[in-house]
C-alpha cells in the first residue's frame, strides 16, 4: 500500500509551491483539470528549480539569497519558512545533495506510475 497522499510541486516559471492529491491527479483527464484541482501551499520570494522533502518538511532554494529554506507542510502559516544556509560554497554542495535526492525521488515516482499503469 502506497503512503503518498499528495504531490507537492513547483512550476518551472512560477513562484509558488502547489499540491494536488495523487488520487485526484490520476483521475484528471487533462492538464487543465489538474491545474484547477491544484492548491497553492506557499508563495516564494523567487523562483526555485528544485524541491525535496523529508517527513513533513519541504526544502527549496532561494537563489537570490544563496540559501536553502524549509517549511513544515503541516503548519498552516505561510510565514513558517526557515533559512538553513547562506554561504556560497556550502550552498553549491547542498544543491548537489538536493539534486541527488530529487533524482532518487523522481525515479521512485516513475516506478510507482509504471506499477499503477499495469
Amino acid at each position: 500500500m502506497l503512503n503518498i497522499l499528495e504531490l507537492y510541486y513547483v512550476p518551472i516559471s512560477g513562484k509558488g509551491i502547489y499540491k494536488i492529491k495523487i488520487e485526484t491527479l490520476l483521475k484528471c483527464p487533462n492538464k487543465e483539470e489538474a491545474n484547477k484541482q491544484s492548491k497553492l501551499v506557499t508563495k516564494l520570494s523567487s523562483q526555485t528549480a528544485v524541491i525535496t522533502s523529508s517527513e513533513n518538511s519541504i526544502f527549496y532554494s532561494n537563489y537570490k539569497a544563496m540559501s536553502i529554506l524549509g517549511i513544515n507542510i503541516l503548519n498552516k502559516s505561510s510565514k513558517n519558512a526557515v533559512r538553513y544556509l547562506n554561504t556560497s560554497s556550502s550552498y553549491i554542495e547542498i544543491i548537489k545533495i538536493l539534486f541527488r535526492i530529487l533524482l532518487k525521488r523522481l525515479l521512485h515516482l516513475i516506478v510507482i506510475s509504471m506499477i499503477l499503469s499495469l
